[in-house]
């Protein structure tokens, strides 16, 4: 795709040395200014170069019991053959109380993932995500971000803001299922969903450009059609892509909105709103 939100990250090594005291607070001060949290490990990754054969990029969670775990990756370039973010709230069990994935201006990329379990950040629930300006490329068969899970935990956000989602990408945001997901600003090139709701979001200013793979790709879609949910929808270009929006009890409002069948193909399922009756939606 041709994208042009994000960075392609400049940096060949990082910044200051480990040893560096001054830098090291700097960067601890930096990302506190972001999100206010009491104390906690953080582990700071800026204009980072990763690439080459390596399984997995980077890991974060096992935080001390009620303390906090912060992992933030700025102006940075991360390639890997599986998943690169994996972030672990502690499941059902309970014991972390605050875990947080903060990034800016980076890129994400997977060589050659043939597995739908695999995705580019691969986060519980409740786990706090926040990705700004953050391009999600290569060729994936899974999730550009994998927010799911069983935990029963609500993060504290979950906003994405100006990010990309290249061409051979699966699918782009899986959202968490317990708290409100805003996606603002993207562009959305996956081979199937762009978006994909479980409970609460606000999306807007986004654009959805279907590949038309088995039919028709859909912009935002939906996961577990028996939750309620309260969806916003708004100043979004779909370009043949469609809207899968069902789900019982759930409202839907869908507003100054475009959309374009550009690769003028005649679906045989040519709805560009897909509904059921256990819904309502509002159009505007």
């Amino acid at each position: 795709g041709n994208g042009a939100l994000g960075s392609t990250g400049t940096a060949a090594k990082s910044t200051g040395p480990g040893t560096d005291k001054s830098y090291i607070a700097a960067i601890a001060g930096k990302i506190k200014s972001n999100i206010a949290y009491g104390g906690g490990t953080d582990v700071a990754l800026v204009n980072v170069d990763i690439s080459g054969g390596w399984v997995h990029g980077v890991g974060a969670g096992n935080a001390p019991v009620g303390g906090d775990y912060t992992t933030e990756i700025n102006d940075s370039t991360l390639w890997a053959n599986s998943t690169i973010v994996n972030a672990s709230d502690g499941g059902s069990s309970g014991a972390f109380s605050r875990v947080r994935v903060l990034s800016r201006d980076s890129t994400f990329g997977i060589y050659n993932n043939t597995s739908n379990l695999r995705h580019h950040w691969y986060c519980n629930p409740g786990v706090s995500l926040r990705a700004t300006r953050v391009r999600f490329v290569g060729k994936s068969a899974g999730y550009s971000v994998h927010h799911y899970g069983s935990s029963g935990k609500s993060p504290e956000y979950a906003v994405f803001t100006d990010c990309y989602v290249g061409p051979e990408v699966q699918d782009g945001i899986l959202c968490c299922e317990n708290g409100l997901v805003m996606v603002t600003g993207g562009i959305f090139e996956p081979l199937d969903r762009g978006v994909v709701v479980s409970h609460d979001a606000i999306i807007s200013q986004c654009l959805f450009k279907g590949r038309i793979v088995n039919g028709l790709s859909k912009g935002v879609g939906v996961s577990g059609f028996a939750t309620p949910r309260l969806v916003r929808i708004d100043l979004c270009t779909f370009e043949s892509s469609r809207l899968d929006l069902r789900g019982v009890g759930s409202i839907y409002q869908l507003g100054n909105s475009i959309f374009r069948n550009k690769a003028k193909i005649d679906y045989n399922n040519g709805q560009s709103i897909l509904q059921d009756t256990g819904g309502n939606m509002f159009l505007e």
